[in-house]
C-alpha cells in the first residue's frame, strides 16, 4: 500500500479478501477493479456501485471523495480481520434487537458517535492501538503507509529481538 500511494493510486477496496499470502512475511494485494490514479488529493466517486460499506471511511460516504487516508481506514479494518480470523466487520450496537449487528444502515451513524469494531481476544494492544488510529474520524488523525510500515518493522524487530 505504501507503494501503491507513491504512485498516486488509491485502491479503494482494501479488504482481507483481496490480499494473498505469498510467503511468512508477504503478502499481495489482489483486485484492482476499483483502483484509481489521482490527480488531487482525491477521486471523487462517479457511482457508489460496489462500494464495500463496512471498508469505507466515513468521508467517502459523506462527500464522494477518496483521499490515501481512506485507505488507511480500510487497512485497518483488514487489520482487524486478520485478527478476528475473517469475521464480517459489523459494529455491534446495543440497539440491535437480533443482536446480529445487521444494522448496516446505521452503521455511519455509529461510526459518528464513535463506535468502532472491538478488541479481538488475543490481539495485542499495539496492534489495536494501530487499529483505532486507522479509523480516526478526522483523516488527517490517521497514520500514514510509511508511518505504519515504520511502526510495524520496529514491533517486528523488537519480537525477533526477544528471541
Amino acid at each position: 500500500m505504501r507503494y501503491l500511494h507513491q504512485q498516486q493510486v488509491v485502491h479503494r477496496d482494501l479488504a482481507a479478501r483481496n490480499v494473498l499470502v505469498f510467503k511468512d512475511d508477504w503478502v499481495k494485494i489482489t483486485d484492482f477493479g476499483l483502483s484509481r490514479q489521482v490527480e488531487s488529493d482525491y477521486y471523487m466517486l462517479q457511482t457508489r456501485r460496489g462500494l464495500p460499506l463496512l471498508w469505507t471511511a466515513p468521508e467517502v460516504k459523506d462527500d464522494n471523495r477518496f483521499y490515501k487516508e481512506s485507505d488507511v481506514w480500510s487497512y485497518g479494518v483488514t487489520l482487524w480481520e486478520v485478527f478476528s480470523d475473517g469475521t464480517d466487520p459489523i459494529i455491534q450496537h446495543d440497539g440491535d434487537p437480533s443482536g446480529s449487528g445487521t444494522m448496516l444502515a446505521n452503521h455511519t451513524a455509529f461510526l459518528r458517535h464513535g463506535e468502532r469494531l472491538p478488541n479481538i481476544d488475543g490481539c495485542a494492544e499495539r496492534v489495536y492501538a494501530l487499529m483505532q488510529r486507522c479509523w480516526q474520524w478526522d483523516k488527517h488523525m490517521r497514520p500514514t503507509f510509511p508511518q505504519i510500515v515504520d511502526e510495524v518493522s520496529q514491533w517486528r524487530g523488537a519480537l525477533l529481538g526477544e528471541r
